[in-house]
């Protein structure tokens, strides 16, 4: 159940650290427009939001993946590709960030079980001297 839980933590710290940047208000006025745009096919007008995005969070990943779409529709691919590579390397570090949290997260988490342990031995010590 624990090894459960922790999985469970490491998939939304990812989840989460990718989207974080999703719901800051100043980006998702482009971001949202982007994605309008680019469902009306818009594609130039698209990739100018998105940018927009990109410029005021550069770490905000769904912008690049929609960008990297709009690039690929038009046939732009290597600028796609770049793009798609600047995803990853955001999910590497927000990889390692969750897992940098998670040790800290289980570290704490046996600190309270000791902290736990002694005091449910205090509280038996009190009880036999009452």
């Amino acid at each position: 159940m624990k090894k459960f839980t922790l999985l469970l933590l490491v998939t939304a710290l990812i989840l989460g650290g990718l989207s974080a940047s999703c719901g800051s208000a100043p980006v998702e006025e482009p971001f949202k427009k982007g994605v309008t745009l680019f469902n009306e096919g818009q594609l130039d007008e698209a990739i100018v939001e998105f940018t927009k995005a990109i410029e005021i969070d550069p770490n905000h990943a769904w912008a690049y993946v929609n960008r990297a779409n709009a690039y690929a529709e038009k046939g732009e691919y290597k600028k796609a590709m770049t793009d798609l590579e600047k995803v990853l390397d955001l999910s590497k570090e927000l990889s390692q960030e969750a897992k940098e949290r998670l040790d800290a997260a289980e570290g704490k988490l046996d600190a309270a079980k000791e902290l736990s342990q002694a005091v449910g031995q205090l509280i038996e010590k009190l009880k036999r001297l009452m």
